[in-house]
């Protein structure tokens, strides 16, 4: 970023010099961001009362205080134009975040994208809400009717529904395509909802949740709901528990113990992860209605041509592609009668399937940039000996900075939140 802005005026600061403020913890503000960092370290959706649980968890916390600690000492000296972050979210980076937000400093979040080597995404809110970012909304207003990006958009999550991206290819590793044993649609009266939850503990953060407080709770109310339904429910567990993330704590075992009868719904059939089962084959066959907590899937059904209900303000759950509803009762009066939700998708079903090529096209491309020092596989790592000055700047670099640079406060907004206050530059 200093080499594209020709600039010498940066530094680093320890972490240490800046915990000046109060490290105690607040339970209220920061227990939601220990949690989820504790589930994703557990790998696991639920947190049991176990004494190495218990200590990561007291650790998290006092992450969070730091970070917000170190967030609330950088306003009091410098009060930025701009904090540059990444995530947003879990014990790190999470308090920080919202330490800037609430003293109105804008905020850029960089991410590196998991579908494409190399590249990076700058949003300007959490990590798992791509969906309502300022960046996605205005691509959208720009493209939503341009048939080249229509186009683009829908060859890409083409190719995703026939195994050919890197992920679906993982995912459905040695199964053809149409393979596996599809329900017989015929055999029962109804509609037919198909679940696809995510792996219990990925992402399982609090900031994209609306109605619930995570997949397994959603799970739940959804498998209570059908019970009485005169429709039928089908779950279709993750097939990376058992290949990308194998050794997960595997959300059917969950279920299985909260719901000691769950065999015994009639309505009711569980699809293991292990199950060699094309998922998009089986959804074109024989799905009504798509529940997506947050996924591809949202973008992908409704490119099939199925109508998604989706109960988080997520990643990839933009409004002009899923049903959202606006309450647990609306949940289940979808699911014991979608009649009018199928109605009005079928007069919305270009529409929709036309906004999910979009996202996709802004998503898979048109939001990323290189960025050749983030280094793959999962979890990103920086090579900074490619940040040698000899480098030429590349396009994209530049690209970077002209995108920061329209994220800072304007002369205007320092004025009215800050006065002429000074802002030094940090020492090397």
């Amino acid at each position: 970023m200093c080499r594209a802005l020709k600039t010498n005026h940066w530094g680093a600061v320890p972490y240490s010099v800046l915990l000046h403020d109060s490290t105690e913890t607040d339970d209220y503000r920061d227990k939601p961001y220990a949690v989820s960092s504790a589930k994703r370290f557990f790998q696991s959706g639920i947190l049991e009362n176990r004494p190495d649980i218990e200590a990561y968890l007291a650790r998290c916390m006092r992450n969070c205080a730091v970070s917000r600690s170190v967030a609330r000492e950088a306003i009091r000296r410098w009060n930025p134009d701009l904090f540059i972050t990444t995530h947003g979210i879990y014990s790190v980076w999470g308090p920080a975040y919202q330490e800037m937000k609430d003293a109105g400093v804008p905020v850029a979040v960089w991410q590196g994208a998991g579908t494409a080597k190399g590249r990076i995404r700058i949003i300007d809110r959490h990590d798992c809400m791509l969906a309502s970012t300022s960046d996605w909304l205005d691509f959208y207003a720009r493209n939503h009717g341009n048939r080249d990006t229509i186009a683009r958009g829908s060859s890409l999550l083409e190719a995703r529904v026939n195994h050919e991206a890197a992920d679906t290819k993982e995912y459905f590793a040695g199964i053809e395509k149409g393979t596996g044993t599809v329900p017989d649609r015929t055999e029962k009266a109804g509609n037919h909802f198909a679940m696809f939850p995510n792996v219990i503990w990925d992402g399982d953060i609090p900031e994209r949740n609306t109605l619930f407080d995570g997949v397994l709770e959603w799970c739940l109310f959804a498998i209570d709901a059908i019970r009485n339904s005169p429709n039928r429910l089908t779950i279709r567990f993750h097939p990376s528990e058992v290949t990308r993330l194998n050794g997960s704590v595997q959300l059917e075992s969950v279920l299985r113990e909260r719901v000691p009868d769950i065999d015994s719904i009639p309505n009711l059939q569980l699809i293991p992860a292990a199950a060699r089962l094309d998922s998009y084959s089986f959804a074109r066959s024989s799905v009504d209605v798509g529940l997506i907590y947050d996924g591809h899937l949202c973008l992908e059904l409704t490119h099939l041509g199925i109508p998604v209900i989706a109960c988080t303000n997520g990643n990839f759950t933009p409004d002009c592609v899923v049903y959202k509803p606006q309450s647990r009762g609306q949940f289940t009066e979808w699911l014991s009668s979608p009649a009018t939700l199928l109605e009005r998708f079928q007069r919305e079903a270009e529409q929709r399937r036309a906004a999910a090529a979009v996202f996709a096209a802004w998503e898979f491309e048109a939001s990323l940039y290189e960025f050749n020092p983030l280094i793959q596989p999962y979890p990103p790592v920086i090579t900074y000996r490619q940040l040698g000055s000899r480098q030429p700047i590349s396009s994209d670099a530049v690209a970077i900075v002209t995108r920061l640079l329209s994220m800072m406060r304007t002369p205007s907004a320092q004025d009215s939140n800050c006065g002429s206050m000074a802002r030094p530059v940090p020492t090397h």
